[in-house]
């Protein structure tokens, strides 16, 4: 017995197109796919769009966060500076110092 070629497919679920009667009536699937394929197509413009503006968005972020830090590690330089300049006057007074001219907390616990 020989198999036939359409064992599986249905003839009848072909798709026929350019049919004379399509010209007449337009197909309503047809309309409804052109339908979606326009809104998926202003879908993806309007998410390119979004996207282009959130990267800009982050970029100005990005950089203000940027001049911050510059500013920031201006400032701690400058802190720093003067931090090292109070340790050098501690420690001058410290040496300079008797024990007894020393507040109780900073002579120590020694007797």
């Amino acid at each position: 017995m020989a198999k036939r070629r359409t064992i599986g497919e249905n003839p009848l679920d072909a798709a026929v197109t350019g049919t004379p009667l399509d010209a007449v009536v337009p197909d309503p699937k047809a309309a409804a796919r052109a339908g979606r394929a326009q809104a998926e197509e202003e879908l993806k413009e309007s998410l390119a769009q979004a996207v282009k503006e959130s990267q800009a968005r982050v970029d100005a972020l990005i950089k203000e966060t940027k001049e911050a830090l510059a500013r920031l590690e201006a400032e701690s330089l400058g802190l720093k500076g003067e931090v090292a300049q109070l340790k050098a006057e501690l420690a001058k007074l410290q040496t300079k110092a008797r024990p007894s001219d020393l507040p109780f907390w900073m002579r120590g616990f020694s007797r």
